[in-house]
């Protein structure tokens, strides 16, 4: 069912006015290359807190996660459950400490640039091939959020879907274009607040319309028995793979470049922590309750539903009048562009940041801000053409990308805080070894999430070589 055109038009315009302010304000604070990439590190609480939780949280949280709840029931809340614990485990030992080891390691403004500073003896090689494995997952990252933005303006619009991908993309890019990290920052933070509000007042609203809730469940559960059970009719692996999820916040860079950026690694951290846990607690509650209440409203209404994904945008549709939709709807294009800006903004810092220093080309402030710009626009390309040719679902793409990250950076992000014997191979060898297993591995452990075997076997080939070159040192 398509809102109303004028009204959905109004609200967008009004949402996109409004990033484009925030992003021309972010123009003007923007004076230096660390500006553009980490925003001075001047970030406050309550910014840093929203911003990485909405840049987490990307258009699989309003679509693909409740369209897997709606096919699946309450068995898909193990991967909730495993992100909220792997967030908490982040936030508590990963957040202060890289927070403070990044400035002190030569005021590193990037994950490549922090690795190459831990490890001087091969920095040219550690950056290199940190920045390229940004560069890969993230592009890919990025079509999952295209993906999303084109099924929105696809309902929206009833517009095809090429047409749908390209607008999305020429929203997104717009703003990070003007702003850098500044933009992505504050925009991040008001698109957390439009997220929550909508994963709330969306499922009570469908809750309060259905009449006769009990019968209607009866008929969910006389169809599948176990939609209601946390453990019914799922393996071990299930569970296990689920709770796997929580391991790639450590290696997300995304994520980890709002620790970098926050003002200080004690009070701001802690409080942005406090603030960022209750905000994901409300938001995953809330996809939950999206998917089991449209499925109740479906099954009440015989509403069709083409696509699972699109349960969110389908309630909007049909529970709301046209300008109330036109600003959930807007909650929904808020998910997918905070994750989908920050994502482009690193592969852009990547490049600007990192790779072009190691083979000799130095540019003046405003010259790397300038190229860095254009390589934003060349992945934002290249993420478009995926997103064009994609046949997975947005879950199954975000899954991919978000193993890759986990199991290439994770461990190593971890044992370069905590471990004071890990060398410089030993750095090299877990990257590599962790990003062929996400790349390859699904074929050989089928029944686990590739995180399982990536995240360990990586993490155990860190401190083996480690500890072998430390004994010959000796």
């Amino acid at each position: 069912m398509q809102i109303k055109f004028d009204a959905f038009l109004s609200m967008i315009i009004l949402y996109f006015s409004i990033l484009i302010v925030i992003g021309i304000i972010g123009y003007l604070k923007t004076q230096s290359l660390s500006d553009y990439i980490l925003g001075g590190r001047k970030i406050g609480a309550i910014v840093t807190a929203l911003s990485a939780g909405a840049s987490d949280m990307s258009g699989w949280l309003l679509m693909g996660l409740p369209g897997a709840v709606y096919v699946s029931g309450l068995s898909q809340i193990w991967i909730l459950i495993g992100l909220f614990i792997g967030a908490f485990l982040n936030w508590t030992f990963i957040a202060g400490l890289l927070r403070k080891k990044t400035e002190a390691l030569n005021n590193s403004q990037t994950l490549p640039e922090y690795f190459g500073n831990l490890f001087p003896q091969r920095k040219s090689l550690i950056r290199g091939f940190s920045s390229l494995l940004i560069l890969i997952f993230f592009t890919l990252y990025c079509s999952a959020g295209i993906v999303s933005s084109a099924r929105l303006f696809e309902i929206a619009f009833d517009m095809p879907y090429q047409y749908a991908t390209l607008l999305g993309v020429i929203l997104t890019v717009s703003y990070v274009f003007i702003g850098g990290f500044f933009a992505v920052s504050w925009t991040d933070c008001f698109q957390a607040i439009l997220m929550v509000f909508a994963l709330i007042f969306v499922p009570l609203m469908a809750f309060f319309s259905i009449d006769n809730m009990p019968l209607v469940i009866s008929h969910i559960t006389d169809d599948n028995q176990d939609y209601f059970s946390l453990f019914s009719d799922i393996s071990f692996s299930f569970i296990i793979s689920s709770l796997a999820w929580g391991l790639g916040y450590f290696g997300q860079p995304h994520i980890l470049v709002r620790f970098m950026a926050a003002s200080d690694g004690n009070t701001t951290i802690k409080k942005a922590r406090n603030y960022s846990l209750l905000w994901m607690f409300f938001c995953i509650v809330g996809a939950v309750c999206v998917g089991i209440f449209g499925k109740i409203y479906v099954e009440h209404t015989s509403l069709g539903l083409d696509n699972p994904e699109n349960i969110f945008l389908n309630l909007v549709t049909h529970l709301f009048n046209p300008w109330i939709a036109g600003i959930l709807f807007a909650a929904v294009l808020s998910a997918i562009m905070s994750t989908i800006s920050c994502q482009l903004l690193l592969c852009s810092s990547a490049v600007v940041g990192d790779l072009l220093p190691l083979v000799g080309i130095k540019l003046s402030c405003k010259n790397a801000v300038r190229v860095g710009r254009l390589f934003l626009l060349i992945t934002a390309m290249i993420a478009t053409f995926m997103a064009l040719s994609s046949t997975g679902n947005i879950l199954e793409i975000v899954s991919d990308a978000w193993a890759g990250f986990g199991c290439a950076f994770g461990p190593l992000v971890i044992l370069s805080l905590y471990y004071k014997k890990i060398t410089a191979d030993a750095a090299l060898t877990g990257m590599l070894v962790g990003g062929i297993i996400a790349f390859s591995g699904e074929n050989i452990f089928q029944d686990l999430y590739i995180m399982i075997p990536g995240f360990v076997i990586s993490f155990l080939s860190i401190i083996v070589v480690s500890e072998t070159q430390s004994k010959v040192v000796r």
